[in-house]
């Protein structure tokens, strides 16, 4: 499945799709975006069926 993440400021910009086989291994990618970011603005991301992520929605995944 694809999952695509966002920067968010004051309107959503593409940054990158990633594809993974569970939600868990997408939400470890979201993460590590989300620290890999240049600017201050949020990461955020978006499932296949249009749910979407913050980085506190990730890590209640990965943490369970």
């Amino acid at each position: 499945m694809k999952y695509r993440f966002f920067m968010v400021s004051h309107r959503y910009t593409y940054v990158a799709a990633v594809t993974a086989d569970t939600l868990q291994e997408a939400c470890r990618a979201h993460i590590k975006a989300w620290h890999a970011r240049a600017a201050s603005c949020a990461v955020i991301m978006r499932c296949p069926d249009g749910k979407r992520y913050s980085y506190n929605d990730s890590l209640g995944v990965v943490n369970g």
